[in-house]
């Protein structure tokens, strides 16, 4: 899966050189076995979005990057999140407000794990 991934977003910077790309997807129900690594439940899934070998220079030719992903686990709803605008301040902090920001106009909370 992490080779389809890269190969992907490889792919996506060719085909968008000079645009923003937005990735997003919603896995949707994820098998509770994912969330059992010791046999019970865990009290939290999630799932981390990675993108080996980007550069700083690479986001700036494509115009910036967002990816999303999303889905559900033991009951609760997780997101994960990645994004990089060029020529603005981008921190990991900067992007948890912004998402704690998007949950608060839809009255939903949120907690980062």
């Amino acid at each position: 899966m992490i080779a389809t991934a890269r190969h992907l977003a490889k792919r996506l910077i060719r085909v968008a050189p000079d645009a923003t790309s937005v990735v997003s997807s919603n896995l949707g129900v994820i098998d509770p076995a994912a969330g059992q690594p010791d046999g019970a439940d865990a009290d939290y899934f999630a799932m981390r979005i990675l993108y080996p070998g980007v550069t700083a220079s690479i986001l700036h030719r494509i115009g910036g990057l967002q990816m999303l992903v999303s889905g559900q686990a033991h009951g609760h709803v997780f997101v994960s999140a990645i994004a990089y605008q060029p020529d603005r301040p981008n921190s990991n902090d900067l992007l948890r407000q912004n998402l704690l920001s998007a949950l608060n106009d839809f009255s939903l909370t949120g907690a980062h794990l």
